[in-house]
């Protein structure tokens, strides 16, 4: 009766030591999935800003470099002093410019 005793108890520990790991598995998994699924959303949420300050950072650009155009200082009155060329001198393409 003891061989039986002792033959249930290794059953017992067999299945015990089986469902122990099976269980610290699925824990494991879950912790991990998690763990990732989180980082997933981090990952997401920061994508999402990097787009929108992608967005601002053209917005000021294009806003800097129209308020910096030679279109925005003729209108403000900065280039006052400046008087056009009346008479360009046109060199063709056949002549020297030692020549003229």
């Amino acid at each position: 009766m003891k061989k039986t005793s002792l033959k249930n108890y290794l059953y017992v520990a067999y299945y015990l030591a089986l469902f122990a790991i099976l269980a610290t598995k699925a824990v494991q998994t879950v912790y991990v999935g998690s763990i990732n699924v989180y980082q997933a959303n981090q990952l997401k949420n920061l994508k999402q800003e990097r787009l929108v300050l992608n967005e601002q950072n053209q917005l000021l650009t294009t806003k800097l470099s129209s308020s910096t155009s030679l279109h925005q200082l003729l209108s403000s009155g900065t280039l006052d002093q400046y008087t056009p060329i009346k008479n360009p001198i046109v060199i063709s393409d056949k002549a020297l410019v030692a020549l003229k």
